[in-house]
């Protein structure tokens, strides 16, 4: 479950690996839940404790490391960093020069911060980089 220590030939210019894991020793992992029918405040709770509590111990602990994306914290606060580090950048060179339309999103996705969703889950632009307010997305 470890990347390699070993740095391949072809990196980092074909890979989107977070550098922290070539240095890694050991992937932690902590969950939290609730049972159905809590509330949502209840929910919010569970979650506020997993980021600002239990993650951010570990952020505390080793800060130079990371997240493995699809088992991360969804609300991390510093995701580029901690999904992506020193990627970023290029991965969003690749985004932008693939997806110019920006038809692909997801939480924590690279680029995905040029776009909020509502309350009621409809893509908006957050403005971020795009010139200003929110505007609807209905492209897609």
């Amino acid at each position: 479950m470890i990347a390699s220590t070993k740095t391949p030939s072809y990196y980092p210019q074909t890979s989107s690996l977070l550098p922290a894991w070539r240095k890694t020793l050991v992937h932690f992992i902590v969950a939290s839940g609730w049972p159905d029918g809590t509330p949502a405040a209840g929910i919010q709770a569970v979650r506020n404790d997993m980021t600002f509590n239990k993650t951010a111990a570990l952020r505390k602990l080793e800060p130079s490391t990371g997240a493995y994306f699809n088992e991360c914290d969804a609300f991390e606060p510093d995701w580029k960093t901690t999904f992506f580090g020193a990627n970023y950048q290029r991965l969003l060179g690749i985004k932008r020069r693939h997806d110019p339309k920006e038809v692909l999103w997801c939480r924590n996705c690279v680029g995905n911060d040029e776009w909020s969703e509502d309350e009621g889950g409809r893509l908006c632009r957050s403005g971020k980089g795009s010139g200003g307010g929110l505007e609807l997305r209905a492209d897609v």
